[in-house]
């Protein structure tokens, strides 16, 4: 288990079964892109290949799409090419499954909605942020000065480079309910179980998972926070948006106190 610098995970497994083995690496990656977590994956990539002895990774495996999870694909690429056997990814990452383009497509709206709140935010406020959603924005790769049209960059970058790693006919999208063996041992030597992410949407956007339960949050419940964010910060601004219909007192709709009956003015404040 690497100590990656910062929050990330990168483990290798090593089964031996008398003189076979198999080597497993499941994610590599760390929060931040900077220059110290580079030097700090790449340093941690250099001792898991001094492990190996020149041996290949037999699996590696690339959980998700979180920067904390995949960015050590991507910053040490050089490294891992030529190194690794066979990819095990998600059933989201397949590219031929339609229901996971579908989750892709929002995942990524949610990304472009959240860099359009911070982008906001600090044009009314230069240099602040909003704390929550430059957090959520970092495990994407993202930071408050990414441009509102980037996409998650590093750690869809790390999926790429996975697949690429695999070649052909050597990436396998998992599915919960199978049960996998490791190459080079024998068939019974290790079972491995494939847990999620579920396929039943109801499951997998589940943000309050039973006791005991865990998963990522909501993609559709915190696009609409972004949402609203966004029209928050909108109808903070000078120019009115008539289309913008969440925030309850648009710009578009609103009066001068001046011009308003000052009977309700008093009852708004209850002044009367």
């Amino acid at each position: 288990m690497y100590q990656v610098g910062e929050l990330g995970d990168c483990f290798l497994l090593n089964f031996k079964e008398g003189a076979n083995e198999s080597n497993v690496l499941i994610d590599c990656g760390s929060f931040r892109n900077g220059s110290q977590s580079v030097t700090r994956l790449n340093a941690v990539v250099s001792n898991i290949k001094k492990q190996l002895n020149s041996r290949k990774l037999d699996i590696v495996v690339g959980t998700h799409q979180h920067n904390d999870h995949l960015s050590g694909y991507v910053h040490a690429r050089d490294q891992f090419t030529n190194s690794i056997n066979q990819v095990w990814l998600s059933w989201l990452d397949d590219p031929n499954d339609p229901l996971a383009s579908q989750i892709g497509a929002d995942h990524q709206n949610l990304v472009h909605q959240l860099t359009a709140v911070n982008t906001a935010l600090a044009a009314i406020k230069p240099g602040k942020d909003l704390a929550p959603v430059k957090d959520i924005l970092g495990f994407y790769g993202l930071d408050s000065q990414s441009p509102a049209g980037n996409s998650p960059g590093v750690p869809a970058q790390g999926v790429i480079n996975l697949k690429q790693f695999g070649g052909d006919n050597k990436v396998e999208y998992l599915t919960p309910g199978e049960i996998k063996a490791l190459p080079g041992l024998s068939p019974d030597a290790v079972k491995v179980y494939v847990l999620g992410p579920p396929r039943d949407q109801k499951l997998l956007f589940d943000k309050d998972p039973a006791k005991g339960q865990s998963y990522d949050h909501a993609l559709q419940l915190a696009s609409q926070d972004a949402s609203r964010f966004l029209s928050a910060i909108s109808n903070h601004t000078h120019t009115a948006n008539p289309t913008e219909d969440q925030f309850p007192f648009n710009k578009h709709y609103k009066k001068p106190e001046a011009l308003a009956d000052i009977d309700i003015v008093k009852r708004y404040r209850n002044r009367q």
